[in-house]
């Protein structure tokens, strides 16, 4: 059985919804974390504000790179491995 489309000629079909909020990180299980955290999530796992997280950032103490847009993202990997390790 084929699908069957909607779409009218010309028209384009509607993107999937987007969730408006991302459920809770949970800091303690970083096995749950995205591959790429956000400033506000990394800020969220070292209990700090965001300000402080973009400082590191731009002051070479946390390695970063440009995402989407205007913000950072940065690797669990490299959380894991350089901040967490050196904090158990």
């Amino acid at each position: 059985m084929s699908a069957v489309s909607t779409e009218q000629p010309g028209q384009e079909a509607e993107p999937p919804e987007v969730p408006k909020e991302l459920p809770p990180l949970d800091i303690t299980r970083a096995e749950t974390w995205p591959e790429m955290l956000t400033v506000e999530e990394l800020a969220s796992i070292l209990r700090s504000s965001t300000k402080s997280v973009r400082d590191m950032i731009a002051n070479g103490q946390i390695e970063a790179m440009r995402g989407a847009g205007r913000g950072f993202r940065i690797s669990k990997r490299w959380v894991i491995a350089h901040i967490l390790q050196d904090n158990p």
